[in-house]
């Protein structure tokens, strides 16, 4: 997963105030839904984009959450 995290961290540094065993505890729960069939030897690129793709996801729900009552996301109703 070192690999992994390097590129993680290279991509996605708006994430910096996680630690590594936060990030590494994420790819790791995460590696199992992204094929290293499918991407070969571009796996640990998209492994880090998709737990990325999960965090900003997560930012967004709990943002949406903490302002709004109805729990809308991005406006959307």
């Amino acid at each position: 997963m070192d690999e992994v995290l390097k590129v993680f961290r290279v991509v996605a540094p708006e994430f910096a105030n996680l630690t590594d065993e936060e990030v590494t505890e994420l790819l790791e729960l995460f590696a199992p839904m992204v094929s290293k069939k499918t991407f070969g030897r571009q796996y640990n690129l998209a492994l880090a984009y998709f737990v990325a793709h999960i965090i900003s996801l997560n930012n967004v729900y709990t943002t949406a959450q903490g302002a709004s009552s109805d729990a809308s996301v991005a406006g959307v109703r």
